[in-house]
């Protein structure tokens, strides 16, 4: 069945990911924001820059994916390896910069566990999303009932 995490791996994060898209809609965010004192409408002119702001860095946020499904590809496709050595020159590979040196980014990146290599469905999954917000609330609107 397609319920829970019972899902193909491409599909697993569409779901939240889809929800995510709600806080970047005009008319959520005038219903969920306001002055913190005399609750006062957000001013159009912050409002437009919020929403204008959603693809800022998008770049740099779709290379660290990027970045992560491929550790991840490699990780679980050697026998065994040094991850501290594999972060830091596929760290230099992709983002042309060093990482700081002593750290080892696989000690925190908790996603390793579960995805067994196929960390890429996480960008996969936010295209997936996109395509089903757009469908259908982009033509229904956030609010239809």
């Amino acid at each position: 069945t397609f319920s829970g995490t019972r899902v193909e791996g491409d599909f697993s994060e569409a779901p939240s990911q889809m929800l995510e898209n709600w806080v970047w809609e005009e008319e959520s965010l005038r219903m969920m924001s306001g002055h913190y004192r005399d609750g006062s409408a957000i001013p159009q002119d912050l409002l437009s820059n919020l929403l204008s702001s959603r693809t800022a860095n998008i770049g740099g946020k779709s290379m660290r994916q990027i970045y992560f499904g491929i550790f991840d590809q490699q990780l679980h496709t050697r026998d065994k390896v040094d991850t501290e050595k594999l972060a830091s020159s596929l760290y230099r590979e992709l983002m042309g910069i060093e990482q700081i040196e002593g750290t080892n980014m696989a000690a925190s990146f908790g996603h390793l566990v579960g995805y067994g290599g196929r960390y890429y469905g996480y960008l996969w999954s936010e295209v997936i999303s996109l395509d089903m917000f757009s469908a259908r609330f982009g033509v229904e609107g956030i609010l239809n009932k």
